[in-house]
């Protein structure tokens, strides 16, 4: 299901879609897309340190948001596109996340409003 978008489909096309230019839609540009993807899924699931499941769950992840990326991009460009493979890649990709989230720490909360005032006050006293 390759879809390749030519210089003239890409006029007026969407930001996202501009990586995919004939210049940078070559295996090494697709490549490196596909690990700022994982390293965003798993910088937003606070896996840290993946285990080799969660990085081919990961790399699956990012495979299917590609893919799903090139869909979208056919469809800007006004080419036609079959929407259940669109619909499957993204109910497909839901439940990988679903999967990687269950397994992911928890996040650390930041500090509160309490903790930076009482935080202010010890340092304005030890000023003192």
């Amino acid at each position: 299901m390759e879809v390749s978008i030519t210089r003239a489909d890409q006029r007026g096309s969407a930001p996202e879609l501009l990586w995919q230019s004939r210049r940078r839609n070559t295996p090494l540009a697709r490549h490196r897309r596909h690990l700022r993807i994982m390293r965003e899924l798993a910088r937003d699931l606070n896996l840290a340190r993946p285990t080799e499941a969660e990085r081919m769950l990961l790399s699956q992840a990012a495979a299917l948001a590609l893919q799903s990326e090139r869909l979208r991009a056919a469809i800007v460009a006004g080419t036609t596109v079959d929407h259940e493979s669109l619909v499957k890649l993204a109910s497909e990709q839901r439940r990988i996340l679903t999967v990687l989230a269950k397994h992911a720490p928890p996040k650390r909360a930041g500090p509160t409003l309490g903790d930076l005032l009482r935080e202010g006050q010890d340092d304005r006293q030890s000023a003192e």
